[in-house]
């Protein structure tokens, strides 16, 4: 069934929804005041006659060895008689016969059954209802030998009560009238700062992403929702930024490389060369044609890393042989480099990790190590057990990055030396690609350097033990 409230504005929802509470906890209270006040006359009603049954039994006299009503101005029951319209007594034997009676207004026609205690009484001839109090008349010898009965007519008990509930049925619809105009008001006021939040929201576009919630109020669930909105727009600026700086940087990074295909393609077709001429030219084009291989698989990698599909599937891996074997192929090529590659690197550090993603960390810090190294400087690789966790570093000196500059390493196409890195067929990705996949990990990694030190590459895994 469709909710007929459905298409309804918050407020006007809110305000309906007030209305009702507010309604069915008046009726509830209305209800429950009725039935107290009821009960407080009826009460009072019956405190009144067992007074009176008292009274009436202790001025009753015998005749020929039955009660009988001795009532005088004189008498106390005289006085304690409840003086009010449709009060009534008599005295009955307990077959039901009556002997006597004190009756100054309406006959009652029916006084219940001969039973001790209070009990309700409804009357014919829309007599209404009457209270009874019946008590027993005993001799000396305690054997019961008749039952008194007083009655109090309960018409001004029931005027009283509809009168109450008159007045609470006129009250009831001015309390949702005013209930409902507060409610509204208050609605409106609670859902003001949303009305903000939502206008606000609305004028954010891709070009204002800067732009944020100003929410001066308290920090409840608005404040908080005002708050997790901030950091939302903040997350997506920062990756909008991201995103529009890597395709920026992925335009100029393969700009480069086609237009020197272009160039060289155009000059080739300008007059007929010789055949060895057309070799060297496609060498170089095959040359340039791989380098943009690497860079679109280097792009793709990071991508799906970004993107969250690149997920490593976990296995136990020796991290110390996949760095003994790497270091030692590195070391060739740092020896024709006349680079020294050093290691120190425990037995058995094992975790839980992609191999495949591991050697490619390794082989991304291990070659942007060797390319940047000078001739006889010095690469150090150590990874060793610390409590919980692996640490791997690696340390090469003759080289020094400048403090401001460490933040951006990790950026894609970042370089510190731009024209130094085109050279050494460098793309700014080695880096980026080695912290997701240290992040993939559950790993963290850090950088610095300095002019005595060289410049140090510090990660720490979780460590794990082979079953």
């Amino acid at each position: 069934m469709k909710n007929p409230f459905a298409n309804l504005p918050i407020k006007i929802r809110l305000t309906v929804w007030y209305l009702l509470l507010i309604g069915a906890t008046v009726s509830f209270f209305s209800l429950y005041l009725m039935t107290r006040f009821e009960n407080t006359l009826i009460s009072s009603v019956d405190q009144s006659l067992n007074v009176a049954a008292a009274q009436a039994i202790a001025s009753t006299e015998n005749e020929d060895g039955l009660p009988s009503f001795q009532i005088n101005d004189d008498s106390d029951l005289a006085s304690a008689l409840p003086g009010l319209p449709g009060f009534a007594m008599h005295i009955v034997l307990p077959s039901g016969f009556q002997i006597d009676e004190f009756i100054p207004s309406i006959k009652i026609t029916y006084w219940g059954e001969l039973n001790g205690g209070f009990q309700t009484v409804a009357q014919a001839e829309n007599n209404g209802n009457w209270r009874i109090y019946t008590k027993a008349i005993k001799n000396s010898n305690g054997d019961v030998i008749a039952w008194l009965q007083v009655a109090q007519s309960l018409e001004s008990v029931a005027d009283n009560v509809k009168s109450l509930k008159d007045q609470l049925l006129l009250g009831l619809p001015l309390v949702l009238v005013l209930a409902g105009i507060g409610g509204y008001f208050f609605a409106d006021r609670t859902l003001q700062p949303i009305r903000h939040i939502s206008e606000t929201a609305q004028k954010i576009e891709a070009s204002e992403l800067s732009q944020r919630i100003s929410y001066l109020g308290p920090q409840d669930e608005l404040g908080q929702l005002a708050a997790t909105l901030n950091q939302m727009l903040q997350r997506l600026e920062e990756a909008f930024y991201r995103e529009k700086r890597f395709t920026s940087d992925a335009a100029h990074e393969l700009r480069t490389p086609l237009g020197i295909l272009k160039g060289q393609i155009e000059v080739t077709l300008t007059k007929r060369r010789k055949p060895a001429e057309y070799v060297n030219l496609l060498e170089s084009l095959q040359s340039h044609v791989d380098r943009l291989i690497r860079l679109s698989i280097t792009m793709l990698t990071l991508a799906r890393f970004e993107e969250k599909t690149n997920i490593r599937s976990p296995q136990a891996v020796n991290l110390s042989d996949i760095l003994n074997n790497l270091v030692a192929e590195f070391a060739l090529l740092g020896t024709e480099k006349g680079v020294t590659i050093n290691k120190k690197i425990e037995d058995s550090l094992t975790l839980s990790g992609d191999p495949d993603q591991l050697v490619q960390l390794f082989i991304n810090l291990l070659d942007n190590a060797l390319k940047f190294t000078p001739s006889g400087e010095l690469i150090d690789v150590q990874a060793f057990a610390r409590a919980a966790e692996i640490s791997v570093t690696v340390h090469n000196t003759g080289i020094f990055v400048p403090e401001k500059k460490i933040p951006f390493l990790f950026d894609p196409f970042y370089r510190t030396d731009t024209s130094r890195s085109s050279s050494l067929g460098g793309t700014g990705l080695g880096l980026s690609i080695a912290k997701e996949i240290v992040k993939n990990h559950d790993g963290r990694v850090e950088i610095s350097s300095t002019p005595q030190i060289g410049f140090l590459i510090r990660m720490s895994f979780p460590f794990a033990s082979i079953d």
